[in-house]
């Protein structure tokens, strides 16, 4: 009776068969979730340079509209331009001229100048010359296979430039 026993699991340790297709299951899974991630990732940074590119943008069109009527709709046209793709609406842009009284981006004017009129913005905008000017965007955006820990996730990003 031993002896068939030793036989018998002698001859399942030798027997290959099947361990590719358990070897299959165990790595197919993490080479999906590995793939899917970097996919996520990239897309992530695929955004992250849009918004990017539009806050330049914007901040750019921002500190040369001095003197123009409709400052903030030139902000909202650059990110409708760089970062269609992405929906950014006006409540998640902040645009925010430094307050002439203090130095060194010591204090920013309040309210910001995109809660106002455009004509408000506007005359903000034309007592700025030679001041900071802050663009700044906060975009949620969602990953669902990368840890929150590795997430760019919101993004966020602000850009400064002179009033000219």
């Amino acid at each position: 009776m031993a002896a068939r026993k030793r036989r018998i699991v002698g001859r399942l340790r030798d027997d290959t068969r099947g361990s590719v297709i358990i070897e299959a299951t165990l790595v197919i899974p993490l080479i999906v979730i590995i793939f899917a991630g970097m996919t996520e990732w990239g897309l992530a940074m695929y955004q992250y340079h849009l918004l990017s590119t539009a806050t330049s943008e914007s901040v750019r069109q921002l500190i040369v509209s001095r003197g123009t009527a409709t400052p903030l709709t030139y902000v909202n046209n650059a990110f409708n331009t760089w970062a269609s793709t992405l929906g950014v609406t006006p409540s998640q842009v902040t645009v925010e001229i430094q307050d002439p009284t203090k130095a060194n981006f010591a204090g920013w004017q309040t309210p910001a100048c995109n809660t106002l009129t455009e004509a408000q913005c506007a005359a903000q905008i034309a007592k700025a010359a030679g001041l900071p000017a802050r663009v700044s965007v906060n975009y949620a955006c969602t990953m669902q296979f990368t840890p929150q820990f590795a997430s760019l996730c919101p993004i966020k990003i602000t850009m400064v430039g002179l009033v000219e």
